[in-house]
């Protein structure tokens, strides 16, 4: 958790201390290029996505972090069915670092699911979804499962669905719901649901969902591969791109207000006009951009707002 892959404002990925301190360079980007990036757990490998380009196609690569042994693993096909058309594909590493799930949104709808072998570039197709969007997917700690989130087509009534299936093959298995109505936005699915990771001890996918207009974060009892229980809350809060650690942690960052969001704080002034700490108000579901137009009672006591 000290160290991080990052992509620095020359547009370069590097490998590095959070403080940006000490750095070695992953890979040089040409100019106009922005690849994906994906490093494994262990940080000895990074997985670069490629959009196509006129004078390439989109490409599934890996480099060691210490910058070098570069190899490209897939090159898309003529109509885009490998990873997108644009190269609009993403990545996730299984925990020994042999192996990357792959998914992408068809060219005529739907998504599917890869499974690739990091030393010879061998796919096999996983899951392939005729509607609807494959948003995430995740190995289990032994490489035995793999967790894949979908938001249905619009209209669905839901707003978010996980499955878990075994990495050798067989059927699919749903293990979680959320409803349209239990998300923030009410119209569909929200950035605040989410499949992050599967903790360490493989016994709980990591999740966030939205439950009575709050943001949490939640684990998933399983066993077997099939669900073993309700779910756990773990807290509240709006994660993102949330990685377990082999430790045990669970690394993420704070989603930011979208944009259309209000929030409104209020603070203090001591005797000699010094502010004190802003203390924010609670406004469920960011108020849709409206003005809260917060206001002091006469004397001061209490807080009138929208």
């Amino acid at each position: 958790g000290q160290r991080a892959v990052y992509r620095a404002k020359d547009g370069n990925i590097y490998f590095g201390d959070l403080a940006g301190n000490t750095r070695r360079l992953v890979f040089k980007v040409q100019p106009g290029d922005a690849p994906g990036w994906c490093p494994s757990r262990d940080m000895s490998l990074t997985a670069l996505g490629f959009e196509a380009k006129s004078n390439r196609p989109g490409t599934l690569a890996v480099v060691k972090t210490g910058g070098t042994g570069y190899r490209e693993l897939i090159h898309d096909d003529s109509q885009g069915t490998l990873l997108g058309g644009s190269g609009g594909f993403n990545s996730r590493w299984s925990w020994d670092a042999r192996h990357l799930l792959v998914w992408a949104l068809l060219p005529n709808g739907g998504a599917h699911l890869m499974m690739v072998d990091v030393a010879d570039g061998h796919r096999r197709e996983l899951v392939h979804l005729q509607s609807g969007i494959l948003a995430q997917a995740v190995f289990s700690p032994d490489g035995h499962y793999i967790a894949y989130l979908t938001w249905p087509a619009t209209g669905s009534g839901v707003a978010m669905r996980i499955f878990v299936m075994p990495t050798e093959g067989g059927e699919p298995h749903q293990i979680y719901e959320s409803p349209v109505k239990d998300t923030e936005t009410g119209g569909g699915p929200s950035a605040s649901q989410w499949l992050h990771d599967w903790t360490a001890d493989g016994h709980y996918p990591v999740i966030s969902d939205v439950r009575f207009r709050k943001n949490g974060l939640y684990l998933l009892p399983m066993k077997d591969g099939a669900a073993a229980g309700n779910s756990v809350f773990v807290r509240e809060g709006d994660t993102d791109d949330g990685y377990a650690m082999a430790s045990g942690s669970l690394v993420f960052k704070d989603r930011p207000a979208p944009s259309n969001n209000v929030r409104a704080f209020h603070t203090n002034l001591d005797q000699d006009g010094k502010l004190g700490a802003w203390q924010p108000l609670k406004i469920r579901g960011g108020n849709g951009g409206w003005d809260p137009g917060p206001s002091f009672s006469p004397d001061g006591a209490q807080i009138a707002y929208v």
